[in-house]
């Protein structure tokens, strides 16, 4: 799974998530402050084609 951040101004940002006992989890460094920013996740399935909610 991916979680990458968009916003204008700002260079896009992608980060790999790993799965653990809790949940997925990771850590993405030096996001600017400000308004606006989107955080889209995306994941593949084995037997499906990329998705994204």
């Amino acid at each position: 799974m991916t979680v990458t951040l968009t916003a204008s101004g700002v260079t896009s940002a992608t980060t790999v998530l790993t799965k653990g006992t809790d949940g997925w989890s990771s850590t993405m460094y030096q996001v600017p402050a400000g308004t606006q920013r989107t955080f889209t996740d995306a994941f593949l399935h084995a037997r499906e084609p990329l998705k994204s909610p």
